[in-house]
């Protein structure tokens, strides 16, 4: 039996990973105790949303069992939640008998778009459910249709056993899976700069909106001002899309259709010229 020795990390959000060496057995798919690690304690903040909403809070207060994967779009959220089997030990003092709860240590969800080498740890609820807010970006739905994960409790590596979507390897591991939204079209913010591109440069996708069949050009200081030298291609009615190759820095630009300059109604980020007019402005960071 070959076994395939992996590092897998501990990740807190804000906190600082910490690296361990751990032992992936892929034909059981468990996982020896991570007892070097950072302790998972109740009140970690680490799987918590970015921003906490009431509505935030009324679902953790209110989290009493587990349940199947909660997608939330509009908050581009996705909560896992997990619940330990309902064990207790007995203990007796004299003619009363106490029962004590045995819940896990350490809950953390690993995910398959990180080959499964981050363990993110998962906070608990009142009532003692594990749950862990998950947000994504829209460059995620861009790179996978399907969210995997497992559960990684005490070591021992499982399956949601709430969620209806699995998906069975060959060597019998249970993965599970949650379908994701379709990434928009034209996400909530343009510029996107990718981190991918030729040599030092960024791929920078520049999209704008305006009827079927204009005339989209692009002019900033990449192009020396120029008003038709980089033309946006219609990709959908409506919609116009133009990737450009540039370097790490600070530009400013703006659109031009209909003999009019328009600065991007999807970039917040803005300057002016010498003459106080409104542009565009896009930092692109080493």
């Amino acid at each position: 039996m070959k076994h395939l020795f992996l590092p897998v990390c501990i990740y807190h959000r804000r906190r600082t990973p910490t690296l361990i060496a751990a032992m992936l057995v892929l034909i059981t798919g468990t996982l020896p105790l991570f007892s070097q690690a950072e302790p998972v304690q109740p009140g970690d903040y680490s799987a918590l949303p970015r921003q906490m909403s009431v509505e935030d809070h009324l679902f953790i207060l209110g989290l009493s069992r587990a349940q199947a994967p909660v997608l939330r779009p509009e908050q581009q959220q996705i909560i896992l939640t997990y619940e330990p089997a309902r064990q207790s030990e007995t203990v007796g003092y004299r003619n009363q008998i106490q029962y004590r709860s045995r819940g896990p240590r350490q809950v953390a969800v690993a995910f398959g778009h990180e080959q499964y080498r981050v363990l993110h740890a998962m906070d608990r609820s009142p009532e003692g459910v594990f749950f862990f807010f998950f947000d994504y970006e829209d460059s995620l739905l861009s790179e996978i249709r399907t969210l995997e994960y497992r559960f990684v409790v005490d070591g021992v590596w499982i399956n949601d056993k709430n969620n209806p979507h699995q998906r069975r390897l060959l060597s019998g591991i249970q993965i599970s899976q949650v379908p994701l939204p379709q990434a928009p079209l034209i996400p909530k913010e343009t510029p996107v700069v990718s981190q991918t591109g030729p040599m030092s440069l960024r791929e920078v996708t520049f999209l704008f909106e305006a009827p079927s069949g204009s005339l989209v050009y692009l002019s900033g200081t990449f192009n020396q001002w120029d008003p038709y030298l980089h033309r946006l291609k219609e990709i959908q009615p409506g919609v116009f899309r133009i990737t450009l190759n540039l370097r790490p820095g600070t530009y400013f630009y703006y659109y031009v259709t209909g003999g009019r300059r328009i600065i991007d109604p999807l970039n917040p980020s803005m300057g002016a010229d010498e003459e106080g007019i409104a542009l565009s402005k896009l930092h692109i960071p080493q």
